[in-house]
C-alpha cells in the first residue's frame, strides 16, 4: 500500500492526504531530476511549497551530483521517496546512470513510499517508449535502454485532458491501448496502491 502516482502532486492533493495519512513518515527525499531539462518547472516549486506546509522535512537527492554510493545510501535510508515531473527519458538515463533502479525497487518491496509526479509516475511502469509523443527522447542521448522501474505492471498516462498534453496523451492512448494497459489520470486524480497488486483511482473530490 507504498505507491502514489500523479498527474500534478498539488492538483491532486486531496488524494495524496487520503493516501499518506497511515504512515508515520515525516522525511521525504526529493528527486527532481526530471526537470533539469524542462523549460517550465513550477510544479517542482509548488510539491516542494505543499510537502513544507504539510509539515515534511525534505532531503534533496541530486542523482547526477553525487556519486553512486552516496546516492544508494540515502535512497537506503528513504521512507518516502518522491519523484517529480520533467523529462521522463532524461530521468531514467539519470538513475541508470547511477545504477538505481534496482535499489528504488528493492525499497518499495520492502515498504519505502513511493510518490510520483508526471515523469515520476510514468517511469514506475515497466517500459517508459509509450510516452515518447509527450516527451522527447533526444533529452536523453546516453539512454540506451528504454526498461524502467517495473514498480506496476500498467502503464500510467498523466495529463488526461489536460493542456499543453491533450493532443499528445490522446495520441499515445490511440497508439497503445489496444496493446498496453494504459491508466489514464488527469491533474487533479491519482492512482493509488490499495493492496496487494490492486490499484485504485482517486480522482481527487
Amino acid at each position: 500500500m507504498n505507491i502514489f502516482l500523479s498527474s500534478s502532486l498539488v492538483g491532486a492533493k486531496n488524494g495524496f492526504e487520503r493516501f499518506i495519512e497511515k504512515y508515520q513518515a515525516r522525511e521525504i527525499t526529493f528527486v527532481a531530476t526530471a526537470a533539469e531539462v524542462s523549460p517550465y518547472t513550477q510544479y517542482v516549486d509548488d510539491a516542494r511549497e505543499y510537502f513544507i506546509k504539510k509539515g515534511f522535512e525534505i532531503k534533496d537527492l541530486k542523482v547526477n551530483k553525487l556519486e553512486q554510493s552516496d546516492a544508494k545510501e540515502i535512497i537506503s535510508d528513504t521512507e518516502i521517496l518522491y519523484v517529480s515531473g520533467g523529462n521522463t527519458f532524461y530521468l531514467l538515463q539519470e538513475l541508470k546512470k547511477k545504477n538505481l533502479l534496482e535499489l528504488i525497487k528493492e525499497r518499495v518491496d520492502k515498504g519505502m513510499v513511493y510518490v510520483g509526479e508526471s515523469a515520476g509516475s510514468i517511469i514506475a511502469s515497466p517500459n517508459i517508449e509509450y510516452i515518447k509523443y509527450m516527451d522527447d527522447p533526444k533529452a536523453a542521448p546516453e539512454l540506451k535502454s528504454t526498461t524502467a522501474l517495473n514498480l506496476v505492471e500498467f502503464y500510467p498516462l498523466p495529463h488526461w485532458g489536460e493542456e499543453p498534453f491533450e493532443e499528445a496523451a490522446e495520441k499515445i492512448h490511440k497508439t497503445y491501448a489496444d496493446t498496453l494497459p494504459i491508466w489514464v489520470i488527469n491533474n487533479k486524480s491519482s492512482i493509488s496502491h490499495l493492496k496487494e497488486n490492486e490499484y485504485g483511482i482517486d480522482f481527487g473530490d
